[in-house]
Order: structure tokens, then C-alpha cells, then sequence
């Protein structure tokens, strides 16, 4: 039999020009009927990076924009929970594509979890999340919810200390992409 050999070449070059610039905003106030506080976020960022793709410089721009809103509570020593929304919306323009072209894209998560200390130092930990991402140029749409529980024990001197046992994606839900 005959083998074919294929060697393929790399080269690595350094390139200037990459830079991101960001800024961020957040907000919180209490809600004092359920001992709780209430975060309100909002950011925009504007990242570009150069490559070389066949030889040709390639600048990809991306400008994104997110947003949140985070319930937290502490209402006594034995109860702990958090509810919360973030999303982002993207899009992605590269300087060697056709023109016009970019892809846009959405994602967000919803999570909640709750922490309960029961008798004698025993604790109960869950939470789950609904992920969702959005392609709007290309048709890509993947959601999927994680679930976690967690039994522990709280240890050392005024129970400073903690030991879990638990599953981590409880429903095999995570493929990620």
C-alpha cells in the first residue's frame, strides 16, 4: 500500500491593533418587606482583534451590550436564596467578510437557588438555571436548564466550615455548544 504524507506549515505572527474598552453600571436598593435587595446592572463593550486569515489581516469588531436584575436575600441564618436574569446581545463584525455581513446573537440566564440550614447543622443546596443562546444571522438557537442539589454539614467552631455532597446537572442537560 501506498501512504501519503501531509505536513502542514504554522507560523506565528504578532499583531497590534487589538484593544476592548467597557463600562458598567449597577444599582441596588433594598426590599425591606422580605429582607432582600434588589441589584439592577447594565454594561456596553466594544472589543476589536486582529488576525490573519490566508495571509489577508482581519479585523473582528465585536459590540455588545447587557443587562441584569439580581433578587438576594438573607432573611434569617437558615434561609438564603437568589433569583436572577442576566442577558447579553452581540454582534460580531469581521473586516474579510462580505459586506453587510455580522452575526448577531442573544443570550440570557435565568438562576435561582436557595440554601436552607436545617437541625443540628445539616444543609440543603439547590439551584437551577435556564440558558438560552440565540444566533439571529444564523439560525442557531440552543436553551437547556441545569439543576443541582447539594446535602452537606456545617463544621468547626460556630459552624464556620461546611462539607457538601451533591450531583451537579442532575438531568444531563448541559451539551454545551
Amino acid at each position: 500500500p501506498e501512504f501519503t504524507t501531509c505536513e502542514l506549515y504554522q507560523a506565528y505572527t504578532n499583531l497590534d491593533g487589538m484593544w476592548n474598552v467597557m463600562g458598567n453600571i449597577s444599582y441596588g436598593l433594598p426590599v425591606n418587606f422580605i429582607r432582600s435587595n434588589i441589584n439592577l446592572n447594565a454594561g456596553v463593550m466594544f472589543s476589536q482583534t486582529p488576525s490573519l486569515i490566508d495571509g489577508n489581516k482581519n479585523i473582528a469588531s465585536t459590540m455588545s451590550y447587557n443587562g441584569g436584575i439580581t433578587l438576594g436575600s438573607n432573611i434569617s441564618k437558615n434561609v438564603d436564596f437568589t433569583l436572577s436574569w442576566n442577558g447579553n446581545y452581540s454582534e460580531a463584525k469581521n473586516s474579510l467578510a462580505t459586506a453587510g455581513s455580522s452575526n448577531n446573537y442573544f443570550s440570557h440566564t435565568a438562576s435561582g437557588n436557595i440554601k436552607l440550614v436545617l437541625w443540628g447543622g445539616i444543609t440543603f443546596t439547590a439551584s437551577a438555571s435556564y440558558n438560552q443562546y440565540l444566533g439571529f444571522t444564523n439560525d442557531y438557537n440552543e436553551s437547556y436548564v441545569l439543576c443541582n442539589a447539594f446535602l452537606g454539614k456545617k463544621l468547626f467552631k460556630s459552624q464556620l466550615g461546611e462539607i457538601l455532597v451533591g450531583v451537579n446537572d442532575i438531568f444531563n442537560q448541559n451539551t454545551s455548544f
